[in-house]
């Protein structure tokens, strides 16, 4: 999992339109420094992330939800190559994605995942916080995920972190 420091300019409700926007760069983060963090696996492989908002739900991005009934959300996971002792895996009960989404130019790309059973939270798996406002332009926040520290290389097995202003 990796984290990244830069500023952006966001619009509220939009994502990406081209891979050209993806987010490369950041550092790795501390081990059990994100416990909201989870994966999404497809076949053993990296296929989306999200962040654990209640014990039984999960938010991610609508333009994952292809094939989601093979998917399977790793909770408490750092090195998707490694067992630590700290992961929970689960399946996905149900989704819900924006009514509003559209998949050009990823419009509204919000999902809910409903878990099968609730995560056992603890100091590797916990809820998010979440706002209880839009930051203001300028504002730094923090970005994570596992991915790319360099555009040319493969995804990193550990979590990497970023912090972004918008």
């Amino acid at each position: 999992m990796w984290e990244l420091s830069h500023n952006w300019a966001i619009s509220y409700g939009k994502g990406p339109n081209t891979q050209g926007h993806r987010i490369v760069g950041g550092r790795n983060c501390l081990f059990g420094s994100r416990p909201y963090q989870v994966a999404l696996l497809r076949n053993g492989h990296i296929y989306c992330g999200g962040s654990l908002i209640a014990p039984k739900w999960v938010l991610t991005a609508a333009h994952c939800s292809r094939r989601i009934s093979t998917v399977r959300v790793h909770l408490g996971d750092y090195n998707l190559q490694v067992k630590e002792g700290t992961e929970q895996i689960r399946r996905i009960h149900n989704f819900f994605m924006h009514p509003g989404y559209n998949l050009r130019p990823h419009d509204n790309d919000f999902m809910l995942l409903e878990l099968d059973k609730p995560a056992l939270l603890n100091s590797y798996v916990n809820t998010i916080n979440l706002a209880t406002c839009c930051p203001s332009p300028g504002t730094r926040c923090s970005v994570s995920g596992w991915g790319t520290i360099n555009a040319e290389l493969h995804p990193t097995p550990g979590p990497d972190k970023g912090a972004q202003h918008l």
